[in-house]
């Protein structure tokens, strides 16, 4: 048998279904499951997850734009657009988005090239989970795809493609499909847009009927020319009626039964949710059956059909128990006429990417002994003995990583992308030859008779990823359900969960010839190089390369983005010198044994037996407070939930210096005031110590454990988590190298500042109109600095001394102290002493540096973020220009702040902060759908249509303290509502005025609203808010953000057991309670007071893109430049308590 699950494990059939060998799970997950295949074909994974709030569903079918008729390019990702516009069953268009909202829920669907994956969630109450199931399985049973769906749908695709076009991704992704061959199905337009499915502005029956037709594909056009067989001309409407008809035969052709993958995910039963699937799942029909070119006397749908049926094996099976598979690489050779050939492409972005390309044979079917995998492993090492490390240590690289660009059943296309310094730009070829060499020494390695150390890393790769198998808990069910689906969908049910995690590999199984095989694949005259930077087109454009742009060489012009790229032959020295012997064998050996894989994996002996085995479903406890001193204090929670070797430390280094610096002011008093340079020399030492010890964490990072160091308004956060048995060591280890300056290199910092700058440099030129809105709205609520520019310039002057001193300034502030939380597998003791070793480091580093306190200055000052308070009735228009000139979109947000404070806690908040935090939430979540649905569904403004609720909080600033010396710091919640569309629909300034007109008119719906649908919004919020959290790393995280923020002002004013009892804990959880005590008057008289009074404060942010660019009437008005922009926020107080205007 072929079926998908099939295995040593025997098949029974019982009734009307195939019982399928149940999915081999890791000893930490806690969920059952059981697979079957329903009579009509349908391959379906049932799991009971006890701990799961919601019910999912995915639903994978194995299709996707590689079965695209060339003419008609997107139709796989249009028909999948189409089936959420609703079926014969439930034909209101938005019924299922407004349902899934209602009761808590979401959905996505996505398009790849071999599969078609649709998803939802909704909160798990059986007649709720029931409902939603059913409307969803009707998109596989009986879809409508409406002609006005049809019609107005493809706008919403070409929004998308637009989007897409102003992002380096997507335009180097065209670049490469251009170059593969293009009679194989990679080489396909899979996005689609509004002329390659030609179906858009024929609402209007006059217009679609009288203009002819308009695509501007030959092989499009012919078929247009068909349709009427010499009769009447083809108009715009025979166009998307052929559109129309395609989707329909597509879904016809490729949706039937034993395509599809269905994964049920609940706390139900297995046996609740066989049923369910059973009699859901058992509605798909194969449609097939009859199914002609001669299918009726339509010859629309007859043309259509012949179409779909011409694409319909253009890419081979996704199951890897399919029949032999051909090996056809869409990347050879023989395609440009010689290899190695150099791409040179012109990002968006100030990048210098280097990637070299290799065809390899496909290993698709063998995930778990695959030779790619040890080559991705070996290839991409960056520890000691690496090319990445030899190649950092001469200054060329900054990153480098090895893997499968594509893995598919018909080929494999090998990678290995590197990001260059300055130096790495204009010796690129030497970086290309040490991979060369590093692929030269492995090949002889593989042919060795002593294999010793490649099977002990083999080993030790095997060992490792089932370790971390074993050891995950199980994430949410929303992402799971669509990534089991996909993942049956190629190895079946058995090893659905296990495949790539090498469960039955160890040092005896090592694919030894494979991979010396491979190794013979990494070679000059087996690869394309793509230089991806601005200086390499301008050296390309100067070069006698651009001479000619005869056949595949010269200057090229990429079909659907209308991408430019050169393509030009590799000088045959420069091929000769790459394929000469290893000249770097010196510098270059096999990884060493990995010295951080955990010793064990026992649970702390101060676990009570119950706590031994997962209890999710227990409420989280919050952290208890050890240690409260002069220098800083320790937070400490010993798990009792996961029942997992693992732990999270986060150590806070509490400093002004961070972002501020000591200010004499005229009396000769001093303060500290926020100071851009601090702050950006913050930034660059945490690059600079994430780079120099990039080598040495390697290893940690492939034993599970991870770190980050970042800076903040609140000091730098160095976190440390993964297995528990090595973590404390390591933590301390990284701990004496950040108080050491010695990590501070020229190397190091020279090649973070120089990322920094081009970072800042292309920021306007690469970002897409609703980053830059966002940018422009935060810069007038909440910046600090004076934008991107003014960050540029100060980049620029800093120096490699200005940062060895400014990291001598940090260590030398006598009044910062430690802000400690160690979570997880550990105990007290453990906690305790993993503390002291901290303040005993950070106290060391203090006493070789001159103390550098702020003896003079007031010491109550603990930096936090800040936001500015829009005035009541205040409406604020900024308009900007986008400077991405691939950009054809504009951009609205429109934000509208609260007035009242936001709910903080219990014991720190108002009834009426609560009530009214709780009904902005809620409010958010009312609207969200309705606002999709007008703005996105029905007017096709944009594929980009959103809203959403933002909270956020804000500090007593340094001028506050200024003019109060006696002042305690403190903390204020914001609460804000926030619309935003991208579209090239129309101008801004009009998506501005119809986010107005619906928020108007939004209020009767509200009024209109039955007490039976408030109460289930209310329902499905507070069901969110208290969710329960499924990972241990969310947890610390949550938790930190809360000893961040409220320490300083509780442990300010309070003494240690009322700071203790008033820590916020349990906000959520009161938050849903208030939620769902919410009356409909509460919920109206909140959105009046934020939305339509006249004391409503709202600012909206328009960014301009090529379609619709900045009118000149508005050019030249207060906020549409930077100066104005600041002037207007000098004038904007901090909100809170604060009443001095912050610059």
């Amino acid at each position: 048998s072929t079926a998908l699950g099939t295995s040593k494990c025997h098949i029974n059939i019982v009734d009307e279904m195939e019982a399928l060998p149940t999915p081999i799970k890791g000893y930490a997950d806690w969920r059952s499951y059981k697979a079957i295949r329903l009579e009509n074909g349908v391959t379906v994974v049932l799991v009971h997850d006890v701990n799961s709030k919601h019910f999912a569903c995915a639903n994978s079918v194995s299709v996707g734009a590689s079965c695209d008729p060339r003419e008609l390019s997107g139709l796989a990702h249009f028909t999948e657009h189409m089936c959420f516009l609703g079926s014969e069953e439930y034909p209101r268009e938005n019924e299922y988005k407004q349902y899934l909202s209602k009761h808590g829920g979401r959905s996505n669907a996505s398009t790849s090239l071999s599969h078609t994956t649709y998803q939802f969630e909704i909160l798990a109450e059986d007649e709720v989970a029931l409902k939603a199931l059913d409307i969803f399985v009707h998109f596989f049973v009986n879809p409508l795809f409406t002609k006005s769906g049809t019609q107005r749908e493809v706008q919403a695709v070409d929004s998308e493609n637009s989007k897409n076009k102003s992002t380096d991704g997507r335009r180097r992704l065209q670049i490469l499909k251009a170059l593969a061959d293009q009679n194989h199905h990679y080489s396909k337009f899979t996005t689609g847009d509004r002329h390659t499915l030609p179906a858009a502005d024929v609402e209007d029956t006059a217009y679609g009927d009288e203009i002819p037709a308009q695509s501007n594909d030959p092989q499009l056009q012919r078929i247009i020319e068909e349709i009427n067989n010499g009769g009447e001309k083809c108009t715009k409407r025979h166009e998307a009626d052929l559109v129309r008809e395609a989707v329909l035969a597509f879904h016809k052709r490729h949706y039937y039964p034993e395509r599809m993958v269905a994964v049920l995910v609940g706390p139900q039963s297995l046996e609740q949710l066989e049923t369910w699937a059973m009699e859901r799942f058992s509605k798909v029909v194969d449609r097939r059956v009859g199914m002609s070119e001669d299918d009726g006397d339509d010859r629309m749908r007859m043309l259509a059909t012949r179409l779909v049926d011409r694409s319909a094996n253009d890419a081979p099976p996704v199951s890897i128990l399919s029949s032999d598979v051909e090996y056809v690489p869409a990347f050879r050779a023989d395609v440009q006429g010689t290899w190695p050939v150099l791409l040179t492409t012109k990002p968006l972005s100030d990048m210098r990417k280097l990637v070299v390309y290799f065809p390899v044979p496909p290993t698709y079917s063998t995930p778990d002994n695959s030779p790619t995998s040890m080559l991705s492993h070996l290839l991409g090492h960056e520890g000691v003995g690496s090319a990445y490390a030899f190649l950092q240590d001469a200054g060329l690289i900054t990153s480098l990583s090895a893997g499968s660009r594509i893995n598919a059943p018909d080929q494999n296309l090998f990678q290995v992308q590197i990001s260059l310094t300055e130096s790495g730009e204009r010796n690129w070829a030497d970086v290309v030859k040490v991979v060369f060499d590093y692929a030269d020494m492995l090949c002889k390695a593989s042919s060795s008779d002593d294999a010793s150390d490649l099977t002990r890393i083999w080993d030790e790769v095997s060992r490792l990823n089932r370790m971390t198998f074993n050891q995950r808990s199980p994430g949410a069910a929303y992402s799971f359900a669509p990534s089991l689906a996909q993942s049956v969908s190629k190895f079946g049910t058995y090893r659905g969960l296990t495949a790539g995690f090498h469960l039955h590999e160890g040092a005896e199984t090592l694919p030894m010839e494979q991979l010396y095989s491979f190794c013979k694949h990494i070679v000059p005259s087996n690869c394309f190089v793509e230089r991806c930077s601005k200086n390499a087109w301008e050296e390309i454009e100067g070069s006698d390369s651009n001479s000619s742009s005869s056949g595949y060489f010269g200057l090229q012009t990429e079909k659907w983005y209308g991408v430019e790229f050169f393509l030009t032959p590799i000088d045959e020295k420069m091929t000769a010198l790459w394929a000469e012997p290893n000249q770097n064998a010196s510098h270059l050996s096999l990884p060493n044994p990995n010295q951080y894989i955990p010793r064990s994996l026992e649970l702390c002996e101060d676990l009570p037996d119950e706590a031994k085995s997962p209890r999710i479903e227990k409420a989280i406890d919050p952290p208890v407070l050890l240690e409260n001193g002069p220098e800083g204090r320790l937070w400490w929670r010993l798990d009792d939930r996961y029942a997992l070797p693992k732990s999270s430390l986060t150590v806070l280094i509490r400093t002004t210096k961070a972002e501020h610096k000591l200010v004499r002011l005229d009396g000769g008093a001093a303060i500290y005031d926020f100071d851009s340079k601090s702050s950006q020399l913050s930034n660059l030492l945490t690059l600079v110590f994430q780079e120099a010890t990039a080598q040495y964490t390697y290893d940690a990072h492939l034993a599970g454990l991870g770190f980050t160091l970042s800076k903040s308004s609140s000091g730098f956060s160095l976190t440390v988590s993964g297995y528990s048995d090595r973590l404390s060591t390591y933590a301390q280890e990284l701990l004496i190298k950040f108080c050491s300056s010695d990590f501070i290199k020229k190397n190091h910092f020279t090649s973070s500042k120089d990322r920094t700058v081009r970072s800042l440099r292309s920021f306007h030129e690469s970002k897409r109109a609703d980053s830059i809105a966002m940018y422009y709205r935060d810069l007038l609520l909440s910046g600090k600095n004076q934008g991107v520019e003014n960050s540029l310039a100060t980049v620029e002057q800093i120096s490699l001394d200005d940062i060895i001193s400014h990291h001598h300034d940090v260590f030398s502030d006598c009044d910062s102290k430690l802000e400690v939380l160690y979570t997880g597998n550990v105990s007290q003791d453990h906690a305790v002493t993993m503390f002291d070793a901290a303040k005993n480091i950070v106290r060391a580093k203090r006493r070789n540096v001159e103390a550098n306190g702020s003896s003079d200055a007031n010491r109550s000052l603990v930096p936090g973020p800040l936001e500015r308070r829009l005035p009541p009735g205040e409406d604020i228009e900024i308009h900007f220009q986008s400077r991405n000139v691939k950009e054809e979109n504009g951009a609205v947000i429109v934000t509208f702040q609260s007035q009242v404070d936001g709910f903080k806690g219990k014991a720190l908040s108002t009834e009426d902060s609560l009530k009214r935090s709780a009904a902005i939430r809620l409010i958010s979540r009312i609207v969200k759908e309705p606002f999709f649905n007008e703005l996105r569904t029905k007017q096709q403004l944009g594929y980009i249509v959103s809203s959403f609720y933002e909270s956020g909080y804000t500090t007593r600033q340094a001028a506050y303290f200024a003019s109060n010396p006696a002042a305690v710091p403190h903390s204020t919640s914001i609460d804000s509502l926030s619309m935003y569309v991208l579209s090239k629909k129309v101008k801004p300034t009009d998506i501005a005025n119809r986010i107005d007109e619906f928020l108007v008119g939004f209020r009767d719906r509200l009024v209109d609203q039955s007490e039976e649908d408030l109460d289930k919004h209310a329902s499905a919020l507070a069901r969110l808010l208290t969710k329960p959290t499924r990972k241990l790393n969310s947890e610390a995280s949550s938790h930190m953000s809360k000893i961040r923020r409220f320490s300083p002002e509780l442990f300010s004013s309070e003494n240690e057991n009322n700071a203790v009892n008033s820590m916020p804990w349990d906000s959520a959880q009161i938050l849903a309670r208030a939620v769902r005590g919410l009356k409909k008057e509460d919920i109206i008289s909140v959105w009046d007071s934020l939305v339509v009074n006249s004391e409503s404060a709202k600012i909206t942010s328009l960014v301009y893109g090529a379609k619709y660019p900045l009118e000149p009437g508005l050019q030249g008005k207060p906020l549409t430049t930077m100066e104005g922009l600041l002037k207007k926020r000098s004038t904007l107080k901090p909100y809170g308590s604060c009443e001095t205007s912050q610059q």
